[in-house]
């Protein structure tokens, strides 16, 4: 799991782009299936995690699982 109080770009999805471009036996866990209900709004295509504070008053918030293969 990692995450951060950023949605800047650089801290969120960058780290775990460069993270996964050096470590190629882990892949994000898409696993949308076991994502609550109340939190698939926040859920992006790649199984990303992020809240805005323009969009439903939510601080700004990013989080991504990853698995090993």
């Amino acid at each position: 799991m990692y995450s951060v109080c950023s949605i800047a770009p650089e801290e969120g999805e960058g780290v775990v782009d460069a993270f996964l471009a050096r470590h190629d036996d882990f892949e994000i866990d898409r696993g949308r299936r076991r994502v609550e209900t109340s939190l698939q709004d926040v859920i992006d295509a790649r199984g990303f995690m992020k809240t805005r504070p323009d969009l439903g008053g939510l601080d700004g918030f990013f989080a991504a699982r990853l698995i090993r293969r």
